[in-house]
């Protein structure tokens, strides 16, 4: 695993509180502690100013998103039908950052195949977002696309039960797929509730929510 990836890991990994598994990890990696997250460091001003200077901190090689989805998208589409709907609510949040990760790194032709590969599989409510930001394929159209700006300044709410979101964060635990754990780490806020989980009628009635990112 590179450092990348490592440190990806290593931060959902303290979100989640999986607190053995992170310890683990930190020792056999050798890892130092100017190397963790910034997260990980007390100092808030300094994680602010990282997290306004770069939306992550994903190095990735830009022709593996689409595999990525790919594979988080079958991942969801297999899943049992009780987590399934639920879990579909993950897709769009990810999409438009993993597109817009892709246009800020000014990587067009991967933007573009990104986006005519994935956009037509997104809920249809979210046809006019999608005709939105079909139109901002380079860094300096950003700024006049406002579900861009939305999305870069709130974090996406879901609400997905505890059984479920284990069930995610199993997928995730088995990969290495740095921007994804970026995106739920820092731009994605996932309340997992007991019980069951909800229909597609049920979630159509509540649905996703943005929140300010403080």
């Amino acid at each position: 695993m590179d450092k990348q990836s490592l440190l990806a890991v290593l931060n959902f990994l303290k979100k989640n509180n999986f607190k053995e598994t992170e310890t683990l990890l930190k020792k056999e990696s050798g890892i130092a502690l100017d190397e963790l997250p910034l997260e990980d460091v007390a100092n808030d001003s300094k994680a602010d100013v990282k997290r306004a200077l770069s939306p992550y901190r994903s190095s990735e090689d830009p022709t593996l998103f689409s595999d990525h989805y790919m594979q988080l998208k079958s991942f969801v589409d297999t899943s049992l039908d009780t987590h399934k709907c639920e879990l579909k609510c993950l897709l769009y949040p990810v999409f438009i950052h993993m597109y817009y990760e892709l246009v800020v790194r000014n990587c067009e032709d991967e933007a573009r195949k990104f986006f005519d590969q994935f956009s037509e599989d997104q809920d249809e409510c979210y046809g006019d977002d999608l005709q939105q930001i079909a139109l901002a394929t380079k860094p300096h159209q950003i700024q006049d696309c406002q579900i861009f700006e939305n999305f870069k300044n709130n974090k996406f709410v879901l609400n997905i039960s505890r059984d479920a979101y284990s069930h995610f964060k199993r997928f995730l635990l088995n990969k290495n797929f740095t921007t994804i754990l970026s995106v739920v780490n820092e731009k994605l806020s996932i309340n997992a509730y007991e019980g069951a989980s909800k229909n597609k009628l049920q979630i159509e009635r509540t649905g996703g929510a943005m929140m300010p990112t403080k």
